[in-house]
């Protein structure tokens, strides 16, 4: 993801996201049940896994909740996605890279919501959405996006190249770059794009990475 300058100091980003943890983190892991969502198999995967525990000091915890919120927003899931993006709203979002995942989500329901026409939902999250004031994440240009479509070592991981079959992923992990680059996008378009990635571009972008994703093996929609 976007490298962001840390501009806080260690002890309060520790101390912030070991609150959150402990504020927060068991409100969320129960709102990653996936019993009722109906999704495929590795979908669900990456759901339970983020469900088991909800850890902002661990990266690897906010990696796969991130992964399992873009999972609920890709198939719809907004009744349960929404509940989250409000929760995750309460936390303070410093401006540091290890809130980058916080701040990817809150973009990633007021893109949804906006696009869905849940107006009140995408203007509830706004404001935290956007700290701290005068913020902008260093990803706009669209340079640490994976690309996974078109960037031929990628297409080989997520199984796209035939010729190269001994370089793709395990199935569980082939939708991580699709994911963590909706996210990203997320927070383009919350910023309202750049020259090299125009809303327009998101947009259309996105759509391409959501429909391919949900043809990987284990990411079909159920019938």
């Amino acid at each position: 993801m976007g490298v962001e300058e840390s501009r806080e100091p260690r002890g309060a980003i520790r101390s912030t996201l070991a609150a959150a943890t402990r504020d927060y983190g068991p409100a969320i892991s129960s709102a990653l049940t996936v019993e009722g969502l109906g999704l495929p198999k590795v979908a669900t995967l990456l759901v339970k896994r983020a469900g088991k525990s909800v850890v902002f000091t661990s990266d690897r915890s906010k990696v796969d909740l991130l992964q399992a919120f873009f999972v609920l927003l890709a198939y719809d899931k907004w009744d349960r996605a929404s509940p989250i993006a409000v929760t995750l709203s309460q936390i303070k979002n410093l401006g540091t890279g290890q809130f980058a995942v916080l701040r990817y989500m809150l973009h990633g329901a007021r893109w949804y919501a906006v696009r869905h026409g849940f107006d009140e939902a995408a203007e509830e999250l706004t404001p935290a959405a956007f700290q701290p004031d005068g913020y902008r994440p260093l990803i706009l240009d669209g340079t640490s996006l994976r690309r996974p479509l078109d960037h031929p070592v990628r297409r080989a991981n997520v199984g796209l190249d035939p010729d190269r079959p001994n370089d793709a992923f395990v199935e569980s992990a082939r939708p991580s770059p699709f994911l963590l680059d909706l996210a990203e996008m997320a927070t383009m378009w919350g910023y309202g794009g750049s020259k090299e990635w125009p809303v327009e571009r998101l947009e259309a972008e996105r759509e391409r990475l959501e429909r391919a994703m949900k043809e990987l093996p284990g990411m079909e929609p159920l019938a």
